[in-house]
């Protein structure tokens, strides 16, 4: 969800950007390596991009498997590696005097 603090001023809302093609490629990836280490079934991915208001949802993972562990598990790594590899850019709107934006995170890396 997104929240209206972070580190400083007030957040108005958020944007992410990406190069789609590249960050659809990433993910798959994400989601083949996960399945293979895990013992889970159905897993999807959805990362919005845009703006996101306050309090709406920004990624939804969604991890199907006969036991909760394998999918609690598949979904911190999946949530992990995407915030860590996939090339999606996240820039605050401020709610500071003046408002303005800035951009957080650093460029994605692979976590092998």
């Amino acid at each position: 969800m997104t929240r209206d603090h972070n580190d400083g001023p007030r957040v108005r809302g958020l944007a992410y950007e990406a190069y789609v093609e590249m960050a659809e490629s990433l993910m798959t990836r994400i989601l083949d390596e996960v399945a293979a280490r895990h013992a889970i079934g159905t897993v999807r991915v959805r990362h919005r991009l845009g703006a996101v208001p306050i309090g709406e949802a920004s990624v939804i993972v969604v991890v199907g498997a006969p036991h909760r562990g394998p999918a609690f598990d598949a979904c911190r790594e999946i949530m992990d590696r995407l915030k860590n590899e996939v090339p999606i850019f996240k820039r605050e709107e401020l709610d500071a005097p003046g408002g303005g934006s800035r951009w957080v995170g650093e460029l994605p890396r692979e976590s092998r």
